[in-house]
């Protein structure tokens, strides 16, 4: 199966993990921002890091709050009666651990000579070493029963609205949001979340600006001409990308991928479209700086209690 990043979804990776329905907004127009500095020559998309990256998990970073929140909802789980191995993929099912740290890997399409020769417009297979405990986080074949969705989720799970809370040996009765609702409670200080789907919101909207800048506009100009010069007809960065080619990928999708690597080298695409899309976060940044520092202070709390709850 083809696996190929569509435009900008990695940088929505965050909504799919927290369940979010809305991400997105469509921007009005507005002014377009001052460069505070020409853009730099990107030569590695390990360079790019944009501004909100900085109110993001880093891949240690998520996958820590990942394991104490699963040591955290097992030691939950005991104190009533269940035996719920503390496992990420316990704490956490059904979720595939993203690659945060390369989030913007293929934010302006394919930017990577070395794949683009031997992938095409694939994704490159990621290395095993970079999945999360990918020899230890199984279930050992646990069954989920409908009284551990209960314990898990508390009253907030659909038909238990009006169900009776359980006590522990200590007369404790279950949180009304379950383990899940304390562990996150614990791992954040009590610290209530706040809408960590802002910071994905304002990625997005910043990108769609960028997009329509001037400045990137003339940069994509720049690149379909150099692609043109080498007999390729394309507009815009996301038609080859996005072309039905044929598995696995032939001469014809190598030579355009390539050529198409080499025209945003030439036309500094890439290092255009990071400093404006950098200014237009910063701009939202300043805009919604209650909301960001909001996120920053629970992300940092987390961060802060991952690895000693981890270790109990």
């Amino acid at each position: 199966m083809r696996a190929r990043i569509p435009r900008f979804s990695v940088a929505l990776v965050a909504c799919a993990l927290l369940g979010l329905t809305s991400c997105t907004r469509d921007p009005s127009p507005e002014p377009e921002p001052e460069l505070t500095a020409p853009p730099p020559r990107v030569a590695d998309v390990s360079e790019l890091r944009l501004p909100l990256d900085a109110y993001m998990y880093t891949n240690d970073q998520y996958l820590a709050m990942l394991r104490a929140r699963a040591h955290l909802i097992s030691a939950c789980m005991r104190r009533f009666g269940r035996d719920y191995p503390a496992t990420v993929t316990n704490a956490v099912p059904g979720v595939h651990f993203p690659d945060l740290d390369n989030a913007n890997a293929r934010r302006y399409g394919l930017f990577d000579a070395e794949s683009a020769a031997l992938y095409g417009y694939n994704v490159p297979p990621r290395p095993e070493a970079a999945e999360p405990d990918s020899r230890s986080t199984g279930s050992g074949g646990l069954e989920i029963t409908e009284r551990d969705l209960f314990l898990l989720d508390g009253r907030g799970r659909p038909g238990y609205e009006n169900a009776t809370l359980p006590t522990d040996v200590d007369g404790n009765a279950l949180p009304e949001d379950g383990c899940n609702g304390e562990a996150d409670r614990a791992l954040a200080d009590g610290l209530a979340q706040p809408d960590l789907g802002v910071v994905d919101t304002l990625a997005f909207e910043a990108h769609q600006r960028a997009e329509q800048d001037s400045r990137v506009r003339a940069a994509v100009e720049a690149w379909s001409a150099c692609m043109k010069a080498r007999g390729y007809a394309y507009s815009s960065i996301w038609e080859p990308n996005d072309y039905p080619w044929p598995e696995p990928p032939g001469p014809e999708e190598i030579a355009t991928a390539t050529a198409d690597v080499a025209c945003k080298e030439e036309t500094n695409l890439v290092g255009i479209a990071f400093a404006v899309e950098s200014a237009y976060q910063v701009r939202l940044i300043e805009r919604h700086s209650a909301e960001l520092n909001a996120v920053k202070a629970y992300i940092d709390a987390v961060n802060r209690n991952a690895a000693r709850f981890a270790a109990n």
